[in-house]
């Protein structure tokens, strides 16, 4: 009997550190940091007189050689989809290529302004093309 007893207690244990484990494991994998969907979509519409480039950069910090991008009719969206725990930046510029700032994006850390349009535009990282 005090056998049957232990070999139930030490199953009943197992289950527990397994469900516990678990958990923080699933905890631990999550993109979610931020709660509800892990991505969000942003929409910044162009409210500039011209049409803009937007180009990706491919660090918050390094707009030396961003991609290729898309062209931003006024009054039109450039449209993106970011992860709650991601960072972006972007190059706007004239259609010709000059480059009038970088947008960035930093929704993980809940303070940081984020932009509302194409014309929120501030300085871009050193080394940033001033064309391109």
């Amino acid at each position: 009997m005090r056998n049957a007893l232990a070999i139930i207690v030490v199953e009943a244990l197992a289950l527990i550190v397994a469900v516990v484990v678990g958990g923080f494991v699933a905890v631990g994998c999550s993109t979610n940091f931020m709660g509800g969907d892990p991505e969000r979509t942003f929409s910044l519409p162009n409210d500039t007189s011209g049409p803009r480039l937007v180009r990706r950069c491919d660090w918050l910090d390094d707009c030396r050689s961003p991609e290729k991008g898309s062209l931003v009719e006024p009054g039109e969206t450039f449209e993106f989809d970011i992860y709650a725990d991601e960072e972006r930046a972007y190059v706007v510029a004239s259609s010709e290529g000059t480059t009038f700032g970088c947008l960035a994006v930093h929704i993980a850390d809940g303070v940081s302004p984020t932009p509302e349009s194409l014309s929120d535009v501030t300085a871009c990282p050193r080394g940033t093309p001033k064309t391109s």
